[in-house]
């Protein structure tokens, strides 16, 4: 959330200047009573039900075509973010076949959700 604010108030989302920081922790503060709940372990619910709008759960947004189509997913003029979850096996893991059994494991589409 801290990158979200920073980008409200025309900074980059990654800075470190201690200044714009600050500027952002008073932001949020500001935009606390207009924040229903933060759920990073079920933000589906929410937005299944209607109760919420999300910010930041770009990975759920196919989510929002079971409400219909009076929901969809905006970017703000300032911006969004953008990342990629990523799985690697360093070069010389001592048990490099676990870890391959394991990303197997995870990228099988019936093991998905």
């Amino acid at each position: 959330m801290t990158g979200v604010a920073l980008q409200i108030l025309g900074f980059d989302k990654n800075s470190t200047d201690p200044q714009q920081l600050k500027q952002a922790e008073q932001k949020l503060v500001d935009l606390k009573p207009n924040i229903l709940l933060f759920n990073s372990d079920d933000p589906e619910t929410s937005i299944i039900t209607g109760e919420a709008w999300p910010v930041s759960f770009t990975t759920a947004m196919p989510l929002l075509r079971i409400g219909g189509p009076q929901r969809r997913y905006i970017c703000p003029t300032e911006g969004c973010g953008l990342w990629f979850d990523n799985l690697v096996i360093p070069k010389g893991a001592p048990h490099a076949d676990a870890a391959m059994a394991f990303l197997n494991f995870v990228l099988d589409a019936k093991e998905s959700i």
